[in-house]
C-alpha cells in the first residue's frame, strides 16, 4: 500500500531540503555561527527526510528505535517552538513568533510521516 499523496511527500521533502539549505545559506553569508549553527539545520533535514523516503518506498532502514527517537525529538522541538513563540507573541514580537510558529507549522507533516515509519508500519520491521 502506498502512502496517500505521494508527489505531495515528495514536494515536503524538496521544501525540508530548501529550507535546511537556505538556512546554511543564510548562515554563511553573514558569517556568523559555528559548524552545528551551519549545518545543523540541513544535516536534521536531510536526516528526517531520508526517514520520509524510506516510509514512502516502504523500505527497513537503519533502526526503528532510531525513527521512533526523531519523531520524540521532532515533538519536542515543536512543543519548544510553540512555547517559545508564544511566549515573543506574549511580549509583542510578532514577527519572530510567527517565524518560531512557522518553523512548528512546518515539522506537523514530518512528525506525522515519522511516527507512521516508526510506530505504525510493523509490516516493514518485521
Amino acid at each position: 500500500m502506498k502512502a496517500a499523496g505521494t508527489a505531495w511527500w515528495w514536494i515536503y521533502v524538496l521544501l525540508l531540503v530548501g529550507l535546511g539549505a537556505a538556512r546554511l545559506v543564510e548562515r554563511v553569508a553573514r558569517d556568523s555561527g559555528g559548524f552545528a549553527s551551519r549545518f545543523g539545520p540541513l544535516i536534521a533535514v536531510i536526516v528526517v527526510s531520508i526517514g520520509i523516503i524510506a516510509w514512502l518506498q516502504r523500505r527497513r532502514l537503519v533502526y526503528r528505535w532510531f525513527w521512533c527517537a526523531m519523531f520524540g525529538l521532532i515533538v519536542i522541538v515543536q512543543l519548544s517552538a510553540l512555547l517559545y513563540g508564544s511566549f515573543l507573541l506574549l511580549s509583542a514580537n510578532a514577527g519572530p513568533a510567527g517565524i518560531v510558529g512557522g518553523v512548528a507549522l512546518v515539522l506537523v507533516p514530518a512528525a506525522y510521516a515519522l511516527f507512521r515509519y516508526g510506530y505504525r508500519s510493523t509490516g516493514i520491521w518485521e
